[in-house]
């Protein structure tokens, strides 16, 4: 007696779902970069990144939008510097502002190709930081708290595990500065970061 026919079809879309649930990842990896450029503008930084991200179906056989995405987490560490301004009413970027801190990342991968991915990241940031200029404000140690978006391409060199990157970020940076008359100003950083990153994949 033969199977109902759509019996038959329920068990085919089972087994195809399941292949799918099971499928291998084109990339999974684990980056370890430096990273050095631009910070707000005009400013400049150095940051050590850890990234893992898991992208793709391998079993696809070709690109496709839906199946090429993948999530991805990291963690940085930022030394920076960059032109501020406090909010006052004659506010400008009079003052320098020097941040140390940390930065929790997460977001979207996408898979280019064997050597190739995008990532679509948003952060937080908090740290410490120092203001010096050329006002009265003089220098002061306060902390800071910010926020990122970010696109970056990262490409591996073929038979190596070293990785050459791209990252294009806006970032604003949040700080109050503490007069010694007591009084409490924002101090606001902002504008597009451009670096430079190299790092090494492990597998």
């Amino acid at each position: 007696m033969r199977a109902p026919l759509p019996l038959l079809h329920s068990v085919i879309a089972l087994l195809a779902g399941a292949r799918v649930f099971a499928a291998e990842s084109e990339v999974s990896y684990e980056d370890l970069r430096v990273q050095a450029g631009s910070m707000c503008n005009n400013g400049e930084q150095i940051a050590f990144t850890f990234m893992a991200g898991d992208l793709g179906d391998k079993d696809q056989g070709v690109v496709d939008i839906g199946t090429d995405f993948g999530f991805v987490l990291g963690v940085r560490g930022v030394i920076g510097r960059a032109a501020a301004t406090v909010e006052v009413v004659n506010s400008g970027p009079d003052i320098a502002l020097n941040v140390l801190g940390g930065e929790v990342l997460g977001g979207l991968g996408y898979y280019l190709g064997k050597n190739d991915i995008l990532e679509f990241l948003v952060g937080l940031s908090l740290g410490v930081s120092s203001e010096t200029g050329q006002t009265a404000l003089n220098h002061r140690d306060g902390s800071y708290s910010g926020y990122t978006g970010e696109i970056g391409w990262y490409h591996t060199i073929d038979r190596t595990n070293f990785v050459l990157g791209l990252v294009v970020a806006a970032e604003r940076i949040h700080n109050t500065l503490k007069l010694q008359s007591g009084d409490d100003f924002p101090v606001r950083a902002q504008g597009f970061d451009v670096t430079l990153a190299f790092g090494y994949r492990f597998h």
